[in-house]
């Protein structure tokens, strides 16, 4: 009996210990993540552009200086991707998101999109026009939860545009001209679902920033004719305008794959830095050499920055300038 009494307080000692450890290590990693949100100045009067690691998907979490908040796609449905964009969010306060754009239905992009919306809810949003919407499982959720949270949902297409405290930001793609009625997804081809991706503009101060999405070689040629014959110097206003010569960033179509290259969109936008969003090791080859080799010919000093390498890319913004900060960085 002794002994009995003696085992029973040691294994209520022990448990108390291994929960305790377990304690200090949740704290410790709740610590880290405010560390490195705090040291990404995650201020809502600063003005940043958050390109998530998000494996090999596409996610952009943007904080405006007024406040406002805007999700450019949602990555692939993960509890790990989830958690990386439910953190950025959280960080402005976890209100309702402002803007989300979801450019195409392709899974990667819109995996997380229901659940995102389910647990914050969006004021606006801008989606593709799909026909046969329920083929594509996570878009037809996402936007049924649109639907249920009282969006206001807005077809992304040239024409569409917001202006803000000190930005502003239109889409320059896709073009009705070019006939959505023949890019209705009808046979679910990798090329009808690409062909419809939204290309979206965003100026913030005369820094400039392009999303494409996985647009194709196609829409960017399109891009650059509709700038050249000055389509979009009337989406301008309150100052501001489209320029697409000498971009800042630029968010490399379809994760840097060789097969949506257009040599002639990089020529013509002469982006200072690239972002590409994909995940170590995958098993596409992206981003390809081919692609590299086109932006390093294009702009020999071009800034690589690839999210497999260097895990979430911030571009964030003071009133003393902007910098760069990376996973990396505030890992160190």
């Amino acid at each position: 009996m002794m002994r009995s009494r003696i085992k029973i307080p040691c294994i209520i000692f022990a448990f108390l210990i291994a929960f305790s450890f377990l304690f200090l290590i949740s704290c410790s990693e709740e610590v880290a993540t405010k560390n490195k949100l705090t040291k990404r100045s995650k201020n809502l009067n600063v003005f940043s552009v958050n390109f998530l690691s998000v494996g090999q998907g596409d996610c952009a979490f943007i904080i405006f200086p007024d406040g406002k908040t805007m999700l450019i796609d949602c990555g692939e449905k993960d509890d790990n991707n989830f958690s990386t964009i439910k953190e950025y969010i959280d960080a402005t306060g976890g209100e309702r998101i402002d803007y989300l754009v979801l450019s195409h239905t392709d899974s990667d992009h819109t995996g997380n999109a229901a659940e995102i919306i389910k647990k914050y809810g969006v004021s606006t949003a801008y989606l593709p026009k799909v026909i046969n919407e329920e083929k594509f499982t996570a878009y037809y959720n996402a936007k049924n939860e649109l639907i249920s949270c009282g969006a206001n949902i807005k077809i992304s297409a040239i024409g569409e545009r917001v202006f803000g405290e000190d930005y502003f930001f239109c889409f320059l793609y896709p073009d009705e001209d070019m006939g959505y009625d023949g890019l209705n997804y009808g046979d679910e081809t990798a090329n009808e679902i690409n062909a419809v991706s939204s290309i979206l503009y965003l100026d913030y101060r005369g820094t400039r920033f392009i999303f494409t999405g996985d647009a194709d070689k196609k829409s960017e040629g399109k891009v650059v004719e509709n700038a050249m014959a000055g389509l979009y110097y009337i989406y301008g206003k309150n100052g501001f305008s489209v320029d697409l010569n000498g971009i800042d960033y630029l968010k490399v179509s379809h994760h840097g794959g060789k097969e949506e290259i257009n040599e002639r969109f990089y020529k013509y936008l002469m982006p200072k830095n690239a972002i590409f969003s994909v995940s170590a090791l995958n098993n596409y080859g992206h981003p390809s050499q081919y692609t590299l080799n086109s932006l390093e010919i294009v702009n020999p000093k071009i800034n690589i920055l690839r999210t497999d390498v260097l895990g979430s890319i911030s571009v964030v913004f003071s009133e003393t300038g902007s910098k760069i900060i990376t996973d990396v960085d505030v890992n160190e």
